[in-house]
């Protein structure tokens, strides 16, 4: 899914996505509390005594039915669309989440996808992502395959599902292993970020993972080889995504593509609608982003602004025509125009490859912990508790937006489902 603005310490490598619309959550359901007599903590105008502390009344009875709806009509659609039991639990917390932000109370969200960049090598040099130029390879040593899985299991005790990110993560000779102990551990669902070139190497992972995507900027492959700085890279992109197209229903995985829209590519991305819609795999997309989250400057100049804004239209057309758009309206409308929106970071915490954490994000760093150090998420929890996740310029950065959005809007997600 802002910043005293610090460069960001996290590239926006293929702008990895978290779609909380495909994901299942294992928490529990939190019941409502009485607020501390500390009016300081509270966030009412409070009085002397306990009771004076209760809000409203009138809003608690609208939150309870909200809560009591959304729980009704989650499990309405899980009954109708037969949807795993674990989907449940990632319902009742996403309706939980949604009635304290409604109450205004963003201190007690429960997490729902972990990120864990378990590497920050990648074998591109994409001309839109930040590890070309600021080296976070080398910045950021990768655990041993003992703490790394060390680091899920701790993770697992708060944070429901997990996706796998980079660099390139298949860079990791022990990934299948990684991954297989996320599964065994019960995270669900599991999903692995990718630009495929290793895949074959490594498709042991497919039979653990639930979600992958494969990072795709144009079907024109010389331009596609030109956006990632690798020759031959386009022709083994369209064969790998229609090679893992037809291992669906095989392996049991759902298949995205993601396009990041950039001065280069603007006018690619109906013929890669058309190219998702024919081999039955999902798009999503995000703008080209500077390393502060913000829109690159590029998409503002006159001549791009326009084309850009048919683009996503397109994209819009399609969302509401097919089935092939997974990024929810709110995220597409806050995209076409470049416009930030609400973030509840906690939603989507990440792990950086040596067990290192980054609060709120990597560009507003107000805090740092490391999960390794830690040894319990109960320890992490209250180690990033206090602090604030307030932003002084709110970005774009999909992971942290479309999941806030999600959130705030519950109706996009059981259209998504139904």
């Amino acid at each position: 899914m802002s910043a005293t603005i610090h460069r960001s310490t996290e590239p926006r490598a293929r702008t990895q996505r978290l779609h909380l619309t495909r994901l299942h959550y294992s928490g529990q359901t939190p019941g409502f509390h009485r607020p501390k007599t500390d009016s300081s903590s509270s966030g009412t105008d409070c009085g002397q005594h306990a009771d004076d502390c209760v809000p409203h009344r009138g809003i608690v009875v609208r939150a309870t039915f909200a809560y009591i709806a959304s729980v009704y009509l989650s499990t309405r659609a899980m009954a109708i669309l037969d949807v795993p039991a674990f989907s449940a639990r990632f319902l009742r917390a996403f309706a939980s989440d949604f009635t304290h932000i409604r109450l205004g109370r963003t201190r007690g969200l429960h997490p729902l996808i972990l990120t864990y960049f378990v590497t920050f090598r990648c074998n591109l040099q994409c001309t839109y992502c930040d590890y070309a130029v600021d080296g976070f390879g080398s910045r950021f040593e990768d655990a041993e395959t003992s703490d790394a899985k060390r680091i899920l299991t701790i993770c697992h005790e708060g944070v429901p599902a997990v996706a796998f990110s980079g660099g390139e993560p298949l860079l990791r000779p022990d990934i299948g292993e990684i991954i297989h102990h996320a599964r065994n551990l019960g995270y669900r669902p599991i999903s692995l970020f990718t630009n495929s070139l290793l895949l074959p190497y490594h498709e042991d992972v497919l039979n653990d993972i639930d979600y992958l995507q494969i990072s795709l900027d144009s079907l024109d492959a010389d331009r596609q080889d030109r956006l990632c700085r690798h020759p031959g890279l386009g022709r083994h992109l369209i064969a790998n995504i229609q090679r893992y197209a037809r291992m669906q229903s095989i392996k049991h995985f759902c298949l995205n593509v993601n396009c990041v829209i950039t001065s280069q590519n603007v006018d690619d991305v109906d013929e890669i609608l058309r190219f998702a819609e024919a081999e039955g795999v999902r798009f999503t997309f995000s703008p080209h982003l500077s390393p502060d989250g913000q829109a690159d400057e590029s998409l503002h100049s006159p001549h791009l602004k326009e084309r850009y804004r048919a683009t996503v239209d397109t994209i819009l057309a399609y969302k509401r025509s097919t089935r092939v758009v997974l990024d929810i309206v709110p995220f597409i409308d806050h995209m076409r125009e470049l416009r930030p929106g609400p973030c509840y970071p906690w939603l989507t915490p990440r792990v950086y490859p040596d067990g290192s954490m980054r609060f709120p994000c990597s560009i507003v760093c107000r805090s740092t912990s490391n999960v390794l150090s830690l040894g319990s998420w109960v320890r992490v929890r209250d180690a990033l508790a206090e602090t604030r996740t307030d932003c002084p310029a709110p970005c774009l950065l999909p992971c942290y937006l479309e999941s806030s959005l999600l959130v705030t809007h519950p109706m996009s997600l059981l259209q998504e489902i139904s």
